[in-house]
């Protein structure tokens, strides 16, 4: 879990952590969870976001990190049950093979 500053976006909270150097005009907030999924893996997929599998906005570890597309993702972000997560898994996995 990221205790540090955090978005102040609606319902949702991220991590915020700050990159880059202040004398080249470089530094900005940054998602936490994407800085550490680059740092391990490299710049996430062009066309792709970041999924908590924990479900938890705020965790930053990148096992727990998948890429995956905007449709992909929205029917992964709500599961009141996990029969509700794994009936949208396959929904997944269909897209993806279409």
């Amino acid at each position: 879990m990221w205790p540090g500053t955090k978005t102040g976006r609606g319902r949702h909270k991220y991590g915020l952590v700050m990159t880059g150097s202040r004398q080249d005009g470089s530094r900005r907030a940054r998602l936490t969870h994407v800085v550490m999924w680059t740092a391990l893996h490299g710049p996430v997929p062009q066309g792709k976001e970041l999924h908590h599998r924990c479900m938890t906005e705020l965790c930053c570890n990148p096992s727990h990190l998948q890429p995956v597309t905007h449709q992909e993702n929205g029917l992964l972000v709500r599961p009141e049950t996990k029969k509700w997560r794994e009936d949208n898994m396959r929904e997944i996995q269909k897209l993806r093979w279409t």
